[in-house]
């Protein structure tokens, strides 16, 4: 799989104000074989580690519920470990713990020098300029950390990130998958089918630990309401053991995508889900905790027919629904 970035030719404003926040980054993997496009992140900020992650985690995971959720009905088969990945040495932000987690997880990172620091080589020579009908700046040059886009001019297309992240899940799997590729003679779907076989896919044993090793972490302050984190109270049953117990600092792990719930690492090693709370004029009972082993994040990988039992959870569960896997 490569993995390189790109600019998307589209104004992206706000969902409440309608101002200008600058042109997204796209992190794109793709398949070296097929040229199927494995699944993707947009971001406002330059690319780091966490853009390179949460794109391997699209990847990897079954996009099923994905697509039906932002309403694009189109096949998208891809996914499963790749045996390697292939970056660029200058491509983001973060490179050791990247390689760290692409080994736990089984997964050979290949870095390369280029030639010139510049992005989206890569996505230009295996893809064009297009996903579809998005249009795609491949010719990029590197910017400082917390950099955004300085363009603010007219532009022909003005999207939330939301509703971008809708066009190009639609564009990939309905548009580009299946129109006739300039190098291969056939479109990306057609040679995918011919050469991959879901019975011989390398998917985690555990899809939620899988994307806890990817996801980035934080230590919050714990006191008498909660864990805050990023300006949010988070809660659950074992942070208020550790409340009662003394601790005043706990770290977690979290999704940027979805603030909603959080990852806290128990003293044991283990983590618990804590959900975010929000004012209401009831009060109801907090959702179980879920605990996951340390021990099993990244550590075990499954193929054959254990795959496709495991795909068929990953469908309900992941990437964007951690599930309990005790039951």
């Amino acid at each position: 799989m490569q993995i390189d970035h790109a600019k998307v030719d589209v104004m992206i404003v706000d969902e409440d104000s309608g101002r200008e926040l600058g042109r997204p980054w796209i992190t794109l993997g793709v398949d070296a074989l097929t040229r199927m496009t494995t699944g993707f992140h947009l971001a406002l900020t330059p690319p780091t580690r966490l853009s390179a992650s949460l794109a391997i985690l699209h990847s990897v995971c079954d996009k099923t519920r994905w697509l039906k959720e932002r309403g694009v009905d189109f096949d998208w088969p891809v996914a499963g470990l790749p045996e390697a990945i292939h970056v660029d040495s200058n491509s983001f932000f973060g490179r050791r713990a990247f390689v760290r987690a692409c080994r736990e997880i089984g997964v050979e990172t290949v870095w390369s020098e280029p030639a010139s620091a510049r992005y989206g080589a890569h996505i230009q020579e295996l893809m064009g300029g297009r996903l579809g009908c998005v249009p795609l700046l491949t010719e990029v040059g590197p910017m400082e950390r917390g950099e955004r886009d300085p363009y603010v001019g007219p532009h022909a297309q003005r999207l939330t990130l939301r509703e971008l992240d809708s066009w190009i899940g639609a564009e990939i799997a309905g548009v580009y998958h299946c129109r006739k590729h300039r190098d291969l003679g056939c479109a990306p779907l057609t040679l995918w089918r011919k050469h991959m076989r879901d019975d011989l896919l390398r998917l985690p044993l555990d899809c939620v630990s899988f994307r806890l090793s990817l996801l980035p972490d934080d230590e919050g302050v714990l006191d008498e309401d909660g864990l805050r984190l990023h300006g949010r109270l988070y809660w659950s049953r074992a942070i208020a053991d550790d409340f009662a117990a003394g601790r005043k600092r706990l770290e977690a792990r979290y999704d940027p995508n979805d603030l909603s719930r959080i990852f806290v690492r128990r003293p044991s090693g283990r983590f618990v889900k804590a959900r975010a709370l929000a004012i209401t004029t009831a009060i109801e009972a907090p959702p179980p905790d879920v605990e996951l082993s340390e021990d099993a994040i990244g550590a075990s990988i499954v193929t054959s027919a254990t795959a496709i039992s495991c795909a068929r959870k990953c469908a309900h569960a992941c990437p964007f629904q951690p599930v309990d896997r005790r039951a």
